[in-house]
């Protein structure tokens, strides 16, 4: 089973979920970092692929919708 880190998005290539998966490891806590540190990274990551309505539309998503996933880290501060 092929895993899609862009959740409720199709397969979108390698190099986006590449960008959807480093979001979700600061999201679970795997890699520490704040919310917003997590969601600004997406954004230019995927700007980086050339992707930026995506970009754009996922930053707002991920920052309206966002704390319903987040378990990452309190350690560094605000998790916004």
């Amino acid at each position: 089973m092929h895993i899609n880190f862009c959740t409720g998005i199709p397969k979108m290539g390698h190099s986006i979920e590449t960008c959807c998966e480093a979001h979700d490891k600061c999201y679970s806590g795997e890699i520490p970092c704040t919310r917003f540190q997590a969601d600004i990274a997406l954004f230019y990551c995927l700007t980086s692929q050339g992707r930026y309505i995506f970009a754009l539309i996922a930053f707002a998503v991920v920052r309206s919708l966002g704390w319903i996933f987040w378990k990452g880290s309190t350690t560094l501060g605000s998790t916004e």
